[in-house]
């Protein structure tokens, strides 16, 4: 597992729980397999725990040592070396999650009341989305893409449209904040991670704080955001890696228009 940079709280005292698992197909039917879940060391909280500030106990290749600063310091030299930068090609699936009850007020002109649901669960409409998304990825994975990890964003919405639509495909999902959606209304609230356990027990949510996402995020915040996941991101191990997401962050990210359930390969530099 690889460690998301937390940008909002930090509760290292996360516990994994054994809980039935929900179908996002019908709430009362258990229907998905379990995961596993993995921790990494290789950042530590500081020694005045403060939100975002991490010490690096050795500098390790294809680690994040410091997100937003090109160079790091060995505990053995005090002079600035170069960061080791892989220099490889990824390929990053992009999709936008299925219609959800908020989208469809919005879309009927109730705006107001779409701004107030709550994390919204997907419609009909979306859960039918969500089974053409899994032809989708099928497909993409007989061309020959290979996900190696899932990174999802921790509303239910999200985690609705990965669970369904890579079904088949026996890939990790992670739980990521970095890639939830500008924190502007009640909609974009998500639940607390002790509460998304026990629905969504085989998602990875060990780097998820508690309480994940802002009381309010101004757009300034999100291109940060949105520039802390681009430069967190290349340093991953993985080479294919899935982002399941919002129409806000995606365009904020890729200056693209994703409509509900849309999914788009792109090849992603890492330089």
């Amino acid at each position: 597992m690889f460690p998301q940079p937390n940008l909002w709280n930090f509760n290292p005292s996360f516990q994994r729980q054994n809980s039935p698992v929900i179908g996002y197909d019908n709430p009362s039917k258990p229907t998905y397999h379990n995961g596993t879940n993995s921790h990494s060391t290789a950042l530590v909280p500081n020694g005045n725990h403060t939100p975002d500030l991490y010490q690096i106990r050795t500098p390790v290749l294809g680690t994040i040592e410091d997100i937003t600063e090109p160079l790091l310091t060995p505990p053995s030299s005090p002079t600035p070396v170069p960061r080791p930068i892989p220099t490889l090609k990824k390929k990053l699936l992009f999709i936008r999650h299925a219609e959800a009850y908020h989208n469809s007020l919005y879309a009927s002109g109730l705006k107001n009341n779409a701004l107030l649901v709550r994390d919204p669960q997907l419609t009909p409409v979306g859960h039918n989305q969500v089974q053409n998304l899994r032809n989708e990825v099928n497909n993409v994975v007989k061309q020959g893409y290979k996900p190696e990890i899932i990174l999802v964003s921790p509303l239910t919405r999200t985690l609705q449209t990965a669970t369904g639509g890579f079904f088949d495909q026996a890939v990790q999902l992670e739980a990521c904040s970095l890639v939830t959606e500008l924190c502007d209304a009640k909609c974009n609230e998500g639940m607390p991670v002790s509460q998304l356990k026990r629905i969504w027990h085989y998602v990875n949510f060990l780097q998820t704080p508690e309480i994940w996402w802002p009381e309010y995020e101004s757009r300034e915040e999100l291109y940060n955001r949105v520039k802390t996941f681009r430069n967190w991101v290349k340093y991953r191990p993985e080479q294919n890696i899935v982002v399941v997401s919002h129409g806000g962050f995606l365009y904020a990210l890729l200056r693209v228009y994703f409509a509900n359930c849309e999914m788009k390969l792109i090849d992603w530099d890492v330089l």
